[in-house]
């Protein structure tokens, strides 16, 4: 059973992948207390343990084409593990929407409209995400690719401002920190932004079919939005050096001291783009939950979940976390290392069992049937000419 009859292209894919990473540029607040300047670094190795998620990623869509994690979950499984499974993936998908509505809630109360209640903030952006979330997957996504590309756009500008600024010896020492910190760091970075893709795939069983399988895909996106990640970092540690972890906004205030013409507010640009990312994120998370949601369900339809898991999400968002200290300070020491469950070990479990079972080729047979014609019989005609 589809809940969603409308399908996406795969660059449309790439984009919603780099865009939902790209969203993640308070990341540095998070490893900043951590690694201070090595924090850069702890993007490259959060990158390259990532890969081994992303790996099962692809393997789920290759193995169960035409299903999300859903589904494959309660396939494999079976129906009492299978269910246990997939209502922790979707308490997953949940908290994630609530933390980064209440991010985004935050953010807007400290920056902009500092004297609106948060209530009003959230409740408005909720809102706007029910509307797009009920009109589809094709609406949620359509203009990723734009998005994506204003968040690189204002990442090159950003450094070509700063330059006169930067201070390359901030970098320095290098890995002079103890093992520990890095370790912690870099699987922040590995749970917290990289390994969230796992809500893709959910989206994966509504992508056209490409000339390439949806893999290269979802890591093309992961590239695209590694290294806006990996440009920012870096760019705040040379414009801020030591004191760039005292600030909870680091790209605000690196934007904040660039000039041009001598016109400054720069920052109101990457106060901009980011609303726009992170709106972008919570309607795919908002999305990714309703859907969870009907396919446990059993329903036909998602759209009547939709207001009313809204209204749920802005009540959770309140009870996650107190206040933003609170929010990173747990990141680092405690959702990091539970989301592994969430985004590795539980996909790689559901991977093995349906292997295990044979299901990858019972999926792939008709798929590969529906590719393939039907021959069909012809018509028995007598032979030759009467006389």
């Amino acid at each position: 059973m589809s809940l969603e009859t409308e399908r996406i292209t795969p660059f449309q894919y790439m984009f919603t992948v780099a865009c939902f990473l790209q969203s993640s540029a308070l990341l540095s607040s998070f490893i900043a207390p951590l690694t201070l300047q090595d924090s850069w670094l702890m993007i490259l190795f959060g990158m390259v343990c990532a890969l081994p998620f992303l790996l099962v990623y692809s393997a789920l869509m290759k193995s169960f084409p035409g299903r999300n994690l859903i589904q494959i979950t309660l396939a494999a499984l079976g129906r009492p593990l299978g269910t246990v499974v997939s209502l922790l993936f979707i308490w997953f998908f949940l908290t994630l929407s609530a933390l980064n509505l209440r991010d985004f809630g935050q953010f807007i109360r400290q920056i902009i409209l500092v004297e609106t209640p948060v209530i009003v903030v959230v409740a408005l952006c909720a809102l706007l995400c029910a509307y797009a979330v009920y009109n589809g997957v094709k609406v949620v996504t359509r203009y990723a690719s734009i998005y994506a590309l204003m968040a690189i756009l204002l990442a090159v500008l950003a450094i070509l401002l700063t330059l006169e600024l930067m201070d390359f010896n901030h970098f320095l020492p290098i890995m002079a920190q103890e093992p520990i910190r890095y370790v912690q760091g870099t699987n922040v970075t590995t749970t917290i932004p990289f390994g969230e893709l796992v809500v893709m795939l959910m989206i994966g069983p509504y992508v056209e079919e490409g000339k390439k399988r949806r893999g290269v895909y979802l890591l093309g996106g992961f590239l695209i939005g590694g290294a806006t990640l990996l440009s920012i970092v870096a760019r705040d540690i040379a414009v801020l050096g030591k004191v760039g972890p005292l600030f909870a906004l680091p790209s605000f205030e690196t934007l904040r001291l660039a000039r041009v013409l001598d016109l400054n507010r720069l920052e109101i640009l990457f106060a901009i783009v980011l609303v726009v990312l992170l709106f972008f994120k919570i309607c795919v998370l908002f999305y990714v939950s309703v859907l969870a949601i009907a396919q446990m369900l059993g329903l036909k339809r998602y759209h009547p979940l939709v207001l009313m898991l809204g209204a749920l999400i802005i009540g959770y968002s309140f009870f996650v976390f107190p206040t933003s200290v609170v929010h990173a300070s747990e990141s680092r020491e405690t959702s990091a290392i539970l989301w592994v469950l969430f985004e590795f070990l539980l996909p790689l479990l559901v991977l093995i069992v349906g292997r295990a079972r044979g299901l990858h080729k019972k999926q792939q047979q008709p798929a590969q049937q529906q590719a393939s014609p039907p021959v069909q019989q012809q018509a028995s005609s007598p032979s030759g000419t009467g006389a």
